[in-house]
């Protein structure tokens, strides 16, 4: 950890553990307080980022299947609609790449790590803030979203299998979340959802220039949280290589 950030770590007894989380008092020995942690509801993200982009006048183009991108231009057939099975083409000044594991086919260092999520309505536990529980086996995280719901997550498979929830993950969530608090016990099971994290050989976020297209790729488990970091660095790549054309 970087030296400036090593001052937002503090280590807990049980006594302040119990201050931050009356829920977990008892329940620990001692933990960490990362200061400054930060949390975004991904779902509502989005919503409210597709609002925004429809009043600045944002045009969507869904139910797409992108299958060539060149520096200029996009190409792909409609999957939804009544123009399903047709080709599809747009001309655009700048093409940036930020499908995920779906830019493989350009990135070869590109790679999927399956991800499972569980999310749960419990209305017998609250907690305050993000919770990550220091387990030898499991990553787990829950994450307090209004009206008693969590999210629990996730696991990480070195697999880019694409399939539903395996009965394994599905028990390790549960069973790593139970052990956080035994009220979650009586949770009521809202979804379990997978999906492909894009990482990289070095496992880090990256913003490149390939062929003439822009890549923001590889986020890995870093999430929304360091978009806004490479929206910007991409921003300055950008101005950069257009005033050395010009």
């Amino acid at each position: 950890m970087p030296p400036a950030y090593q001052s937002q770590v503090h280590s807990l007894d049980a006594a302040a553990v119990a201050a931050l989380e009356p829920a977990l008092a008892g329940r620990f020995a001692q933990g960490l307080y990362l200061e400054g942690e930060g949390q975004v509801a991904n779902d509502q993200w989005m919503a409210a980022l597709a609002l925004e982009l429809d009043r600045l006048g944002a045009v969507w183009h869904s139910g797409v299947s992108v299958q060539t991108l060149e520096p200029r231009c996009m190409r792909g057939s409609y999957t939804a609609g009544e123009h399903a099975g047709e080709a599809f083409s747009i001309s655009v000044d700048l093409v940036v790449d930020a499908r995920g594991a779906g830019s493989k086919p350009l990135l070869p260092g590109l790679r999927g790590v399956r991800g499972e999520v569980l999310r749960v309505e419990c209305k017998g536990v609250e907690l305050q803030r993000p919770v990550r529980l220091m387990h030898p086996r499991y990553q787990l995280y829950v994450v307090p979203r209004p009206n008693n719901l969590f999210v629990v997550g996730a696991t990480e498979l070195e697999s880019e299998d694409t399939g539903p929830v395996t009965l394994r993950s599905m028990l390790e969530l549960g069973s790593a979340l139970y052990s956080l608090h035994p009220a979650f016990g009586e949770a009521r099971v809202q979804s379990l959802s997978s999906a492909l994290r894009p990482a990289l050989d070095n496992d880090q976020p990256a913003c490149t220039l390939q062929d003439g297209i822009w890549h923001i790729n590889g986020l890995y488990r870093h999430g929304y949280l360091c978009a806004p970091a490479l929206v910007e660095s991409l921003m300055e790549k950008i101005l950069e290589s257009t005033y050395e054309s010009a």
